[in-house]
């Protein structure tokens, strides 16, 4: 029997900053809770230049469901982002669903008692897909991979609160 490591490889493509607003509590009942945190704006900058994608953040929102088990919290992504992109300025959504198991260091970052944490000191996940004009020539090869992303939390030096994500194409 082959390796099933080699069946796949993850590749650095792009990396994601989103500026954000604190998030905004919008009910709490006996099953979880449900937040909302505004997205101001913010980047995608070109890791790989095989997977050219550098845009600007034009507007988005992302619902965090909160939910416990086991004593312990796992909160549901389901964001909407919209950009542009740098190239020629084309429409692109982007949209994701991830998944955060709080850590300390997280919670420390969104309740401002520190700057940021190191990525794998939490677990913050998404899996994006992307749609994008057809003037987006440059960005087209996003319809053909399935993006995989991994995250944190960090807050600038004027302590606004941000998000940012290393994404990778699953090759």
């Amino acid at each position: 029997m082959s390796n099933p490591q080699s069946y796949a490889t993850l590749k650095p493509a792009f990396f994601l900053h989103l500026d954000v607003e604190e998030p905004k509590p919008i009910f709490k009942n006996e099953s979880g809770s449900l937040t909302l945190v505004p997205i101001n704006g913010g980047y995608t900058k070109t890791i790989d230049p095989s997977y050219p994608f550098d845009t600007e953040v034009i507007t988005g929102w992302d619902n965090l469901t909160t939910r416990s088990a086991d004593g312990n919290q796992t909160i549901t992504l389901d964001c909407s982002v919209y950009l542009k992109t740098k190239s020629n300025g084309s429409g692109v959504k982007f949209y994701y669903n991830g998944t955060i198991v709080p850590s300390e260091k997280q919670v420390d970052v969104i309740t401002g008692k520190s700057s940021k944490h190191e990525p794998l000191e939490g677990y913050v996940t998404a899996t994006p897909t992307v749609e994008l004009d057809s003037n987006a020539v440059e960005e087209q090869w996003i319809n053909h991979k399935k993006l995989i992303a991994r995250g944190r939390f960090v807050r600038n030096e004027k302590g606004v609160l941000g998000v940012e994500y290393w994404v990778y194409v699953l090759d």
